[in-house]
């Protein structure tokens, strides 16, 4: 059974994903409110037949995430350049967006938690609401290693060794971020009024899902 912690936190978790990258955050959230915490998901709208009875809050974001890939993908038929450009012009505009009300989201928390889709929209808005930022990944990234290779690469060649592998971690979070990363600077200065990087979050803790 569940039970209150006396050191209760109030959680937010942000995912701005479709039903599979959000799901496991449920879980996620499910876990820390059974440990007796406050637990909100800043996360999509259209999610609420989700969270029916589970307890945890819904912080909608505006927009259908899987309606929006679609029309992506519609809009690139035939020519990916223009797809492209599509694409940026829809991340920048709904980043904007996301951004400002995953802000309101995070006010009063005690921590905000989020992985790539998360920190997208929620990076930035936690350290605007004064809010420590730790990742939470479903995917090997965050965190540079000689123990294996980036997520991005199936294989590194043998003799580049360990250095060969943190390179491609490093390549690994450039392409991770390249799609969306004018967008949230963007986000971060004109809606959050913050300058330079976020990199407080850098000296947290990174929390992984396993499978």
């Amino acid at each position: 059974g569940s039970y209150r912690s006396s050191h209760c936190m109030r959680i937010a978790i942000a995912s701005m994903d479709s039903r599979g990258g959000v799901q496991p955050y449920v879980g996620l959230a499910l876990g820390l409110k059974a440990a007796g915490h406050d637990v909100r998901l800043i996360a999509p709208s259209g999610f609420e037949g989700m969270l029916a009875d589970t307890g945890v809050e819904h912080v909608p974001l505006s927009g259908d995430v899987e309606a929006g890939a679609r029309r992506l993908g519609s809009s690139a038929h035939g020519s990916p350049l223009k797809g492209m450009r599509a694409a940026a012009r829809e991340m920048e505009h709904w980043t904007a967006i996301h951004t400002r009300e995953a802000y309101e989201g995070c006010l009063g928390q005690d921590l905000v938690l989020g992985g790539i889709g998360g920190m997208a929209v929620a990076l930035s808005a936690a350290e605007k609401a004064g809010v420590p930022f730790l990742e939470a990944h479903l995917q090997p990234v965050g965190v540079s290693t000689d123990r294996y290779q980036g997520a991005l690469f199936g294989s590194t060649p043998r003799f580049l060794g360990g250095p060969g592998r943190r390179l491609s971690h490093r390549l690994t979070e450039l392409g991770i971020w390249m799609p969306i990363g004018g967008g949230m600077k963007r986000a971060r200065r004109e809606v959050l009024g913050l300058p330079g990087s976020p990199k407080a979050h850098l000296a947290n803790p990174v929390l992984y899902g396993f499978s």
